[in-house]
Order: C-alpha cells, then structure tokens, then sequence
C-alpha cells in the first residue's frame, strides 16, 4: 500500500486546524456540561468555617477549610448537597447547577445544633417519653417487663423500675399520646396462651406511669396485632396488611373504619402507614430489595373523606406527606421529594444517606441520617445539622411530639437515651463532653441524666489499713483529682451541671 499520497496531505495546516477543532469541541463540551457553584455563609463567628460540596450522582466531594465566607467553584451540573458548619452550627442545603458556566448560588445564616439531655441508660430496644419520663421496653414484650428510667439526684444515678401497677397482662403492641393523654395499645393473652381468649385493649398512663385504667377494643380481631398512632383528636390503629384500619375519637369512642382503597397494581403489597396532619398515607410496593427489575409503588391518601393516589417507577417504604402540597418518599437510603398539585407527581430534589423521616412543623421534615440529623424545611431545600452523633453510634429514634429521642451507643457499647429538644438551641455540647470524661484517666464509669454526671473513678485495688482492707485514699484522691482537672479541660459548666464521684 502506498502511503507516500496519504502522508503528503497531512501537512502543519491540517494539523493545527484538527487540533484548534478538537480544543473548540472540548470547550463547548466544558461549556455546556460545568457551572459555578458558589456558597454564602452568614451568622458565622471569625474563624475557620468547613465547606462540603457532594455531587449526588458521582459521590464525589469537594471540601474546604477556609475563614472566607463566600466560596465559588467550578463543577460539573447536577445535583448538589452543600453544607458549611462551623462548631456546632451549620447550614444544608440541596442545589442544581446548569451547565454552561452559569453561576448557581446558595447559602444562608448557620443554625445552631438542638438541646439535648441524657434521659436514660441502657434503653431498651423500643422508647416513649411520657410525663418527663423515658419508658422502655423490648419491642412487642409483656407490659409487665417494661422499664422507667427515674431521674437521678445529686450523687445518686438513675435508675429502672418496673411500671406501677403492672398487673395489667398484655403484650406491648404501641405506645402514644393524644388530647386525652398518653396509652399503651397491648394484646393480652388468656392463661392457656389460645388465642380464643385473648382481647386488645388500651391502658391509660397516669403520673409517674402508673396504670389508671383501661378500654377494651371489641373491634379488633383477635389473632392479629395493630399498631396505633396519633390521628386528629384521638387514634388510629391498623393492622399490618392496613386491611383493617380504624380510628378513635377517644379511648371509650366507637371506632369509625376508615377505607384505605387497594392499589391498581395488584402485585403491591403494603409497606407502611404514615400521619401528616389530617392526611393518613399508605405506601403499597413491589418490592424493598435492591436490584428489583421492576421497581414499583403507589401511595394511596386519605382523610377519610376523599382519597387520592400517585405512582411511581421506584419502590419506596415510607411516604409522608410534607410540605406544601409534597410527598417525602423513602426508598434505599434516600429521600425524593415530590410535588403533587398535578395529575402526576412531580420529583424536585433527593436527599443521600436517609435512614428515616419525621415531620415537625408546616413545612419541616426531620431527615435521620447514618451521621447526624438534619432539619430540613421542605419547600426552600434548606436547613441546617440538629444533632450531629460524633463518637456515638445510632440505634433507634423514638418520635415525641416534635421532639424525639435517640437511643445511642457509646465506643465502649453501653447504651444512652438522649432527648433532643427541637425548639431549643445547645450550648454545651454536653454529650460529646460526657464522652470526653469517659475517656479520661482514673475514670472507670460515668452516667449522666439531666443535670446530674456522676463519675466513678478508678480507685485501684484494695489495700490492707488498720482497719481492715479498704481502698487506698491517696489513689482515690488522685482519680478524683485527675477528673475534676477533666472536668475543668471539657469546660463542663458546673453551675449547671452537678458532676459527682463516686
């Protein structure tokens, strides 16, 4: 083959000229597929503030530590989670550039983290917070079996007991709170475990959780067992299929069904009820594993009056209503918002690493995450972190009203209840610094409630005295010497808080 002709037309013209067309190519490819991004922090104290930009499609993260409160970068479009913190305030927020280098900007003022306070220890695997109160349990156990976390006092830590007037029989099956007061739904069981003799029944909870009554419900079918959660004035409860969903005025009031219609896809199957306001939302789903070749769910609302549905090409487990006229749609560890004033629902923005959704507020939705829980407000795509977890490690979460409460464990596995007051903002961190003091030398143990820290120092082995054997005071001296300097380095306020050895 001759390749004198082919080599004789590739002359320095052409080649500049195909190299000038492909530089002209790849700028307008950058042209049309990046943008800026620029971030605004406002309320910030003088000091270093930490920037994070996460493209949600690629995983990739851009972080920067700098005093400026402005920061812009050039990024490929897509969607973005931005978050800039500074101590223990931040701010969050879910934002999509455009491309051809136009400027996409957000920001706003950092939030400070919420109150917390230590309610318990070693909670048991399901919670309430009644009456002030953490009450815990094995989840579905016998009523008789679950425990009060009693607040401590000065050098006395708290402690369990068993609820007052625990002769009730039953099996946990919910625990909630209404206009009229607080409850547990439980299912009892007859003598002979034959569940012909067994009844549900609703248990009223007095001060101090003592038992003061109970409601039979003649209504629900024996063999099966229900949850009940808040609804309007009163309650509902469903069964796990929610063929069979029944709400109550109150604990005494004759039920009224209310008609949770099927899904038009027949091969979904129900996955969960959720109450937003006076709207009741059921999820029906082909299926919740990942990798389904025919991802698939509906939601079907109501408030008891008129019922509306939507579909979706993605299996969710969980819908809340949210917003202004939005769904909040679980599935897979992320949160996709939708609007729904159309006939059809409308995706707008997702939120990574959403392990469980409660709503609090009009429009604010609290997103529990693998790290920390984001308050965010649904319809601006902003917020801020309300509760960060640090060293702790993330059980469970109990809904209270707005606030709730989290079952934590410390590195050293011993399990904390930690109630987080969503109307307050914190000032002390107070849990990090008891994990500060737990780790600090001559301490062997603390437990903290409320304002109460009660430290157990390391007191060494006993020793022979004139007396008998006891421990050496010059080394229990030096463990309590060494944890009050701890306490001093953590800046714990000790005019708030009471910290005792023992």
């Amino acid at each position: 083959m001759d390749l004198s002709g082919l080599t004789s037309k590739i002359t320095p013209r052409r080649i500049i000229f195909l190299l000038v067309l492909l530089a002209a190519a790849f700028a307008i490819y950058m042209l049309a597929t990046h943008a800026f991004l620029e971030v605004t922090a406002e309320g910030t104290a003088s000091g270093e503030l930490n920037y994070q930009i996460v493209n949600q499609s690629s995983k990739k993260a851009i972080s920067l530590k700098t005093s400026s409160t402005k920061v812009k970068k050039l990024v490929p479009k897509g969607s973005y989670e931005v978050s800039v913190s500074q101590n223990n305030k931040s701010y969050f927020s879910v934002v999509r550039t455009k491309g051809f280098l136009l400027t996409a900007r957000t920001g706003g003022e950092l939030q400070q983290e919420r109150a917390r306070q230590f309610v318990g220890d070693n909670p048991g695997s399901c919670m309430d917070y009644l009456f002030n109160v953490l009450l815990s349990f094995g989840c579905n156990g016998i009523l008789g079996t679950a425990y009060i976390h009693k607040p401590a006092s000065a050098g006395v830590p708290t402690l369990t007991q068993r609820i007052p007037n625990s002769i009730y029989p039953g099996y946990i099956e919910s625990t909630f709170s209404t206009k009229e007061g607080s409850f547990v739904l439980a299912k009892s069981v007859g003598d002979n475990d034959v569940d012909v003799s067994s009844s549900h029944h609703v248990y009223s909870f007095g001060p101090g959780l003592t038992i003061t009554r109970s409601a039979d419900l003649p209504d629900l079918i024996t063999e099966k067992t229900y949850t009940a959660v808040p609804y309007k004035d009163g309650f509902v409860v469903y069964d796990s299929t929610f063929r069979q969903v029944l709400y109550y005025g109150a604990s005494t009031a004759k039920p009224q069904t209310l008609n949770i219609e099927s899904p038009k896809d027949t091969k979904l199957t129900a996955a969960g009820l959720q109450v937003s306001g006076d709207k009741l939302a059921v999820v029906f789903t082909h299926s919740t594993e990942a990798g389904d070749k025919k991802p698939s769910s509906e939601v079907v609302m109501t408030d008891g009056k008129t019922t509306t549905r939507w579909s979706f090409s993605k299996n969710y487990g969980s819908a809340e209503p949210c917003g202004t006229n939005k769904l909040c749609m679980l599935s897979a560890d992320q949160l996709d918002v939708y609007d729904i004033t159309g006939k059809k629902p409308a995706f707008l923005y997702s939120v990574t690493d959403a392990k469980r959704l409660a709503v609090s507020g009009t429009t604010s939705l609290v997103v529990f995450r693998s790290k920390d829980v984001l308050n965010l407000d649904v319809d601006t795509r902003a917020g801020y972190i309300g509760y960060s977890l640090g060293d702790y490690k993330f059980n469970n979460v109990v809904v209270s009203g707005n606030n709730y409460i989290l079952s934590l464990s410390r590195p050293n596995g011993k399990k904390v209840a930690l109630y987080i007051d969503q109307n307050t903002p914190d000032t002390n961190q107070i849990d990090k610094k008891v994990l500060g003091l737990e780790k600090a030398v001559g301490v062997t143990a603390v437990s903290a409630y409320g304002k109460y820290i009660i430290v157990s120092p390391n007191v060494g082995t006993l020793v022979r005295t004139p007396a008998g054997f006891d421990y050496d005071p010059a080394v229990r001296q030096a463990s309590v010497n060494r944890i009050n300097q701890a306490v001093k380095d953590l800046a714990i306020d000790t005019n708030t808080y009471s910290v005792s050895s023992q």
